[in-house]
């Protein structure tokens, strides 16, 4: 478990939020450093701005996989 390593001013990114328990528990350790929360599905970010206790010291990011050009075949 990393929380032993996380002081108050970590700086902290956190890819993929799962079920958000551990982000939760992260954003209230991080009162003096940065806490950057990403993931690709933006209702689980507006989730999280909703249900969060306030901090300043979190950013959230949503980020969408670009389609990848098809492969083209020989033949």
């Amino acid at each position: 478990m990393v929380f032993p390593h996380i002081a108050a001013d970590s700086i902290v990114c956190r890819l993929g939020l799962g079920t958000g328990v551990y982000t939760r528990d992260i954003s209230k350790i991080i009162t003096g450093g940065q806490f950057h929360v990403v993931d690709s599905d933006p209702s689980a970010i507006d989730f999280l701005r909703r249900h969060l206790p306030k901090n300043q010291r979190v950013a959230f990011a949503t980020i969408w996989e670009e389609p990848r050009p098809s492969t083209p075949t020989n033949g």
